[in-house]
């Protein structure tokens, strides 16, 4: 018996629902003791999944990268794989 935990339908119907979204932005203490930068950490949020990250910068910065990887996170989301019709342009004439 295994203690593997199942979605059902309607948690996974919200969870493919639910785009990425930027929840929180907070200055936090730098990794390294001896970085002298200002550090944010950010929180992106789907559903109930959690995205923590920390990065130097300022807040305003920091707020931009993360809304970068938030579009970028549900361009991927909205990606449908299956076939495409790719049209052959003409090749060049010598």
């Amino acid at each position: 018996m295994t203690n593997a935990t199942r979605l059902d339908s309607t948690s996974l119907s919200s969870v493919t629902e639910s785009p990425y979204s930027l929840d929180s932005i907070t200055r936090t203490t730098a990794p390294d003791a001896d970085d002298t930068r200002d550090w944010h950490s950010y929180v992106i949020g789907q559903g109930n999944n959690r995205i923590v990250g920390c990065r130097p910068g300022s807040a305003g910065d920091v707020r931009r990268a993360a809304e970068d990887l938030v579009t970028r996170l549900n361009e991927r989301r909205s990606f449908r794989p299956g076939r495409k019709h790719l049209a052959m342009g003409q090749g060049k004439k010598g």
